[in-house]
């Protein structure tokens, strides 16, 4: 949905106005480039800390308690997380479903999420770090 909202802007202008968007269509196309910059961010984040858990589950052996190692644990989360992000944000947006501001309040959603994910993932970092 993102691929198309961006491409009919580009149809009407080369960037969107993110300073002071005046339509719809740069509000949802400000939307989505915020979601992609929250998304990096959560990406960088994510690749600072999985080496840190692998090197733990390296240095720890397998678990004892017949529990997940420290890697599994993390992907478990974020694959549930990632899941739980998707459908809740749909679930946010239905107000506005079939509406021109559907992406907006999707892509608003998921990037509100997003970052705050990021902070999660870099106090996990942070907590492994010590």
């Amino acid at each position: 949905m993102m691929v198309i909202a961006a491409l009919a802007l580009m149809a009407v202008q080369d960037e969107p106005n993110c300073i002071e968007p005046t339509i719809q269509l740069e509000l949802n196309a400000c939307a989505g480039l915020e979601l992609n910059a929250a998304d990096a961010a959560m990406n960088r984040e994510w690749k600072r800390l999985l080496p840190l858990l692998k090197s733990r589950d390296k240095d720890s052996g397998p678990p004892t308690d017949g529990g997940p190692s420290y890697v599994k644990a993390l992907l478990d989360a974020q694959r549930t997380w990632l899941r739980y992000r998707q459908t809740h944000c749909r679930s946010y947006a239905f107000f506005a479903r079939g509406g021109s501001m559907e992406p907006m309040q999707l892509y608003g959603c998921e990037a509100q999420l997003t970052n705050e994910r990021t902070k999660q993932l870099h106090e996990l970092f942070e907590l492994y770090g010590m």
